[in-house]
């Protein structure tokens, strides 16, 4: 659904691209595409599991020193940052790993970007649960990068665009999170599956991320945030009834523990507006079509086990 060799993309051909996280969902996929697109990528991974990426490099980004020799070492025109730690979980023990990974690592990236890359353009994707009512070391150590972002981007002439995203969906998903926990709940058994809340919840199916973080790429100013979403009101209960239905299944057989749809501050959809303003940027996928594409590809899966 997505003309990914279309006139405005074919710029990325022989163009230099650093790519952290590269073996995360975002990154296989955005990979993908650029080398499609006959880009010169390189990208980075913190553990032994390398990308697809034939250039691939173990790169520790919580290490200044490592981070300064990553951009000493090569004039990247393009640097998108995706690599990073999720998790809704509160625990103590998650306040360190949150810091360093995702605010430490960001800053020591964004520090040896103005130094020894600047005239790099750099892509900084965040979260949409950065802005939720629910605090935990995860939300507190994207909101704290968010702010350097914006200082790098206003007082030291850094060039970044910075994108908030909706919850992404799509094959390959770690299936952890809430759509393949839906869809691998069901291929498996028809028993009753809780989920703790029914929250509002914008989702995009994985190319239309991508497409926004091909094009904020080539962007060239843009405000300090830009919303990535389906402009639509959607909450876990809609998302989850549309993967039922899909599958034949009954509705009824996901229990809700606590629903919080009618909280004001839950009730609000992002603009995205701004999105084709500055970035020439719009969802191609429906969420019917997108979930469909998730659960084959889910179900294939299974299958050839």
């Amino acid at each position: 659904m997505i003309d990914w060799y279309r006139k405005e993309l074919q710029s990325y051909k022989n163009t230099s691209v650093l790519v952290t996280g590269g073996s995360g969902f975002f990154g296989n996929r955005l990979i993908s595409i650029l080398e499609d697109l006959n880009a010169d990528v390189v990208s980075t991974t913190r553990s032994h599991t390398l990308s697809k990426n034939k250039q691939s490099i173990q790169v520790d980004l919580t290490d200044l020193e490592e981070s300064k020799s990553l951009l000493q070492s090569h004039q990247y025109e393009i640097i998108f940052h995706l690599s990073g730690w999720v998790s809704s979980n509160k625990n103590f023990e998650h306040v360190r790993t949150a810091y360093n990974n995702n605010l430490l690592s960001t800053l020591n990236l964004l520090e040896n970007s103005v130094r020894y890359s600047p005239g790099s353009k750099m892509v900084i994707p965040g979260s949409e649960l950065e802005d939720s009512h629910i605090i935990t070391p995860y939300s507190v150590s994207k909101n704290a990068s968010s702010m350097y972002v914006d200082l790098f981007k206003n007082h030291y002439n850094a060039n970044i665009t910075s994108l908030k995203i909706c919850l992404t969906y799509g094959p390959t998903q770690n299936q952890e999170s809430l759509v393949p926990h839906i869809i691998k709940s069901f291929l498996q058994s028809d028993d009753l599956l809780t989920l703790n809340l029914n929250r509002e919840c914008d989702a995009l199916y994985i190319d239309d991320v991508v497409n926004a973080l091909l094009l904020s790429g080539l962007s060239k100013h843009t405000p300090n945030t830009i919303h990535i979403g389906s402009g639509q009101h959607l909450t876990v209960k809609n998302i989850s009834d549309n993967i039922l239905n899909l599958m034949g299944k009954n509705t009824a057989l996901i229990k809700y523990i606590e629903d919080i749809t009618n909280i004001s501050d839950l009730n609000n959809v992002k603009d995205i507006n701004p999105a084709l303003e500055y970035i020439n940027w719009a969802p191609s996928w429906n969420l019917s079509s997108g979930l469909t594409e998730t659960i084959n590809w889910f179900t294939q899966k299974m299958n050839t086990r």
